[in-house]
């Protein structure tokens, strides 16, 4: 599978530069539908639409925005993915 692929994924934001988590989801289970009724074998970070997140994040190929930069007790915050948060 071409690693350009996975990009078609964006294709279902619909041109979004912002979205929800929500939004991503729907857009995640579009792609995985359309990949499997065309045959296609994904890899496996795309296992689930946290995992595929994650990935995208640690890729910085998507951000959120974090208005808090400490978590009150001086520390940085984590470089996990807060499912709450819009994208960009």
């Amino acid at each position: 599978m071409s690693t350009i692929y996975f990009c078609n994924l964006f294709t279902h934001l619909r041109g979004k530069r912002k979205f929800s988590y929500d939004e991503f989801l729907e857009a995640f289970n579009e792609f995985v539908t359309e990949a499997s009724e065309a045959g296609r074998k994904l890899p496996q970070f795309f296992e689930s639409a946290q995992i595929f997140l994650q990935f995208i994040y640690e890729l910085n190929v998507v951000c959120f925005k974090e208005w808090d930069t400490e978590d009150g007790n001086g520390r940085s915050p984590s470089s996990v993915v807060f499912l709450e948060k819009d994208f960009i």
